[in-house]
């Protein structure tokens, strides 16, 4: 069984290289991992192809470029593989790739670097430049895959803190291929692969709205069903609410006709997949440790 980091040699001069968990230059866990590390088990392997198995939420920026550039000068082949989340500095790591191919079932995420910050107004006017410095050096490694994407486009959705499907990073030039699994008829236990098919679902339905892949797709959850920025309120907090937001189940829904019962457990559903979204996103955001 694979750790959540580790390095394999296959003995066919090819090295299979897994990132599932934070990149971090303080590894804490068995899952975290940091660029000293990667660098001193790359120095001593010489491989013709390495690939990197990536799902992470990711971390530091410094340890995402420097892993970044390690892989880039190194003389092997390399394929970057998305399988799950590269998020925040993962998203650097996932650009190193020679070959970029993201699963079907995956997601990544870009974001501009932050940090935390005290002192006066000079302090925190120096800081806010920095991290302008700091953004730059970071977008260089998406500008040099040659993206499809304007200065203006990549910025927006910089600003944005953009989610990417499998289809927006093959069009855009995140990704060079897309990875699609033969569906499984095995019994499953988890929520993953709904949960990921429902926010690549929700993803397409905001960029055909409204057509830019910067832009706001409408209201933030805060988690229990109500938007926080102006969006359509969820009232429904009780799952066996009635059409009249009274508590009690109701006789129909809303517009004169009976509900059934499938329709009311496919509601159930809906809301469940929508409140471990927003619990996935609010995660995604306390993981960014040490700026991006």
């Amino acid at each position: 069984m694979k750790k959540y980091y580790a390095l394999t040699e296959n003995g066919d001069g090819s090295v299979d290289l897994y990132v599932f968990g934070d990149i971090t230059s303080w590894e804490w866990f068995k899952s975290d991992v940091s660029s000293y590390t990667l660098a001193m088990e790359l120095q001593g392997v010489e491989a013709s192809i390495i690939r990197v198995h990536i799902n992470s939420y990711g971390g530091e920026v410094a340890e995402g470029l420097a892993i970044y550039n390690t892989l880039r000068k190194h003389s092997a082949k390399v394929t970057t593989s998305c399988e799950g989340f590269a998020c925040s500095a993962a998203s650097l790591v996932f650009m190193a790739g020679d070959e970029r191919v993201i699963d079907n079932a995956s997601l990544l995420m870009i974001h501009n670097p932050w940090t935390y910050a005290a002192g006066n107004a000079e302090d925190f006017r120096k800081q806010a430049e920095d991290l302008d410095k700091i953004g730059e050096a970071a977008a260089n490694a998406y500008r040099d895959a040659g993206l499809s994407l304007s200065e203006e486009e990549l910025k927006a959705m910089l600003d944005a803190e953009t989610w990417i499907t499998p289809d927006e990073a093959l069009e855009w030039g995140f990704a060079t291929s897309i990875s699609k699994q033969a569906a499984s008829d095995k019994a499953a236990a988890s929520a993953r692969k709904l949960v990921l098919a429902s926010m690549l679902e929700t993803r397409k339905r905001a960029v055909a709205d409204d057509g830019n892949p910067g832009g706001d797709t409408g209201g933030n959850d805060s988690g229990d069903g109500d938007t926080a920025d102006g969006g359509a309120a969820d009232n429904s907090d009780d799952e066996n609410s009635g059409a009249d937001g009274s508590g009690e189940p109701g006789e129909d829904d809303g517009n004169g006709n009976p509900q059934d019962e499938a329709e009311r457990l496919e509601r159930q559903k809906q809301k469940a997949i929508s409140k471990t979204i927003a619990y996935i996103g609010a995660l995604a955001g306390a993981t960014k440790t040490g700026g991006i």
